[in-house]
């Protein structure tokens, strides 16, 4: 995925110092191509990893409550593009799920629910008690379906002619949903009305008793990111990526230094009177991982750097 991350990098770089251009219209098209590139490429990783049984399921006390902040945050500015709004139902349970894969499923189908539903209409996420299960509702005014396409809407590369015309897509979310569901051993049900909207339900266990996992926070972020004035250190052994996220950040207004190495940190002394706020780290570097170098850095930096890494 390397050599597409830079490519995304770059053309971000293009759209900042092109706006309003016919450049800039071009570099917005080819990010657009760019991300159905990565998004084929990562829902067929992810189909890859459940069918090989790579993918191992790690059930633990979880906040209900931060599965669906998470899916808030991240489908809220969608949501305001399509005029759909979002309502997001607060809830003190706590269920037994892995955060990352039953995120992965609400992710897969709050984004659905936004897509396929026309401007004014509404998507709810929720929960509800089902005896010693709780229901999660994705909930929407969409487009919907019949009964005699419930199916299809599951096969790998299938889509909808409605929905094909509405939006575009790859047909593969909902796959990887009933595989995530099958992998878990969860129940998925579907109930929808042609022209009137769907409701997708997940069954998870409840939990009683039990301190749940500390979540991460998840604060509303703007997207418009202006001057931000950092010391930045990227630190990856992909040229391409350095080149692209150093030309990204300085456009932003950050003072950025970056190296493919630890060696070349140290051999250029890059550090000499110049502490970072922020480190950039990838996990793979050619002699050593990621975690090591921060050590490494946190050592030679002592207690001057911040810890923000």
């Amino acid at each position: 995925m390397q050599p597409l991350n830079a490519a995304r990098l770059y053309t971000s770089t293009l759209i900042e110092r092109a706006k309003s251009t016919a450049f800039g219209e071009l570099a917005t098209s080819i990010e657009a191509s760019l991300t159905a590139v990565e998004e084929i490429m990562s829902a067929l990783l992810d189909i890859s990893r459940i069918d090989s049984g790579a993918l191992k399921p790690a059930p633990a006390p979880v906040a209900a409550q931060d599965l669906l902040r998470k899916a808030e945050v991240e489908f809220a500015p969608l949501a305001r593009e399509h005029d759909v709004t979002l309502r997001i139902v607060k809830t003190a349970a706590t269920v037994m799920a892995d955060r990352s894969l039953v995120g992965r499923i609400v992710q897969n189908l709050v984004s659905n629910a936004i897509k396929y539903t026309p401007a004014g209409g509404k998507v709810l996420v929720g929960l509800r008690r089902r005896g010693n299960r709780l229901r999660l509702d994705v909930i929407d005014t969409g487009i919907g379906f019949n009964r005699d396409q419930h199916r299809l809407v599951f096969a790998e590369f299938s889509r909808l002619d409605r929905a094909a015309r509405m939006a575009q897509g790859l047909g593969l979310g909902l796959s990887i949903v009933q595989r995530l569901v099958t992998a878990m051993d969860l129940t998925l049900e579907l109930d929808s009305k042609e022209g009137r909207g769907s409701r997708f339900s997940l069954y998870l266990p409840v939990v009683r008793n039990a301190r749940p996992a500390q979540g991460e926070a998840w604060p509303m972020v703007e997207s418009n990111v202006g001057t931000l004035n950092l010391k930045v250190l990227c630190v990856d052994n992909e040229k391409a990526i350095l080149e692209a996220m150093q030309g990204l950040l300085e456009h932003w207004g950050c003072d950025v230094r970056v190296a493919l190495s630890l060696k070349q940190i140290d051999r250029e002394r890059l550090l000499e009177g110049w502490y970072p706020d922020m480190v950039l780290m990838d996990y793979h570097l050619d002699q050593t991982s990621g975690l090591d170098a921060i050590e490494w850095l946190r050592h030679n930096l002592g207690g001057i750097c911040r810890q923000r890494w």
